[in-house]
């Protein structure tokens, strides 16, 4: 369920109609019916917003008590109405300083940092964002949807009568270097990170050969570790994931 905020204006500057309210009442109607297993999102990374507004949507976010929850920073792109009106995202930097709050304080109500963007209680991380985090294939269905199948990455037509008349889907053939691209950035979005024997098994060749310089300087700034066979993010890395994927990508 997209909660996003609990801050009125918040969630009027982002154009949505519910208020916090309505998602505390929806959340005991889906506990009335049985539904136990819950996750929300959280928006963070508004213009101007403080720790303080962060931490008082994530206080009212984990008052519902969900077992996962998805905190995302806003994203502006060209052509939506607030980069129609001048607002840009937030700096690295300060999204950083926002994510780190988040994790500390999620951590403390019993949530852990599976995922860049996830937290779950024991036992409750997404299996459906695992399948992509792991760049696991998947069946994409419906308009719009994307899928990866047979080594080949594809979306659907996103409009109804094309979907329905069956209109050629739009494919990608995964060549090596994009495989490797793929890879990195869906496996460094994980906190396990990867194996080195799952990256050799899916991309055919050595991960500490093929990156050996970019790895020392990641190292070197504490953003990415070798932990036994896995290659990890630490928590500073993955709130500056871009700045991993930019280095490691340079070297393909």
């Amino acid at each position: 369920m997209g909660m996003q905020s609990a801050r009125p204006l918040t969630l009027s500057f982002l154009g949505r109609r519910h208020d916090f309210p309505t998602v505390a009442r929806a959340v005991d109607c889906l506990r009335a019916a049985g539904i136990t297993n819950l996750s929300l999102d959280l928006i963070y990374g508004l213009p101007g917003e403080t720790l303080d507004e962060v931490a008082f949507d994530l206080a009212s976010l984990l008052s519902l008590s969900p077992t996962h929850f998805s905190a995302y920073s806003l994203e502006i792109h060209e052509g939506m109405p607030l980069f129609r009106k001048g607002i840009r995202e937030g700096a690295d930097e300060v999204l950083a300083e926002h994510l780190a709050l988040i994790e500390e304080e999620a951590g403390r109500h019993g949530y852990s940092r599976y995922e860049i963007s996830s937290f779950a209680r024991p036992g409750f991380p997404s299996r459906h964002n695992l399948t992509y985090w792991k760049d696991e294939e998947y069946v994409g269905i419906g308009m719009g949807a994307a899928g990866y199948e047979d080594g080949r990455r594809y979306v659907n037509p996103s409009l109804l009568v094309p979907y329905l008349n069956k209109a050629p889907r739009s494919e990608e053939k995964v060549d090596a270097r994009a495989e490797r691209e793929y890879f990195l950035l869906a496996n460094l979005r994980l906190a396990e990170g990867f194996s080195l024997s799952s990256y050799e098994r899916k991309c055919g060749g050595s991960f500490l050969e093929e990156f050996a310089s970019s790895f020392e300087e990641l190292s070197k700034e504490g953003l990415l570790l070798l932990e036994g066979s896995s290659v990890k993010p630490t928590p500073r890395g993955m709130n500056l994931l871009d700045r991993v994927l930019l280095r490691l990508y340079n070297d393909l």
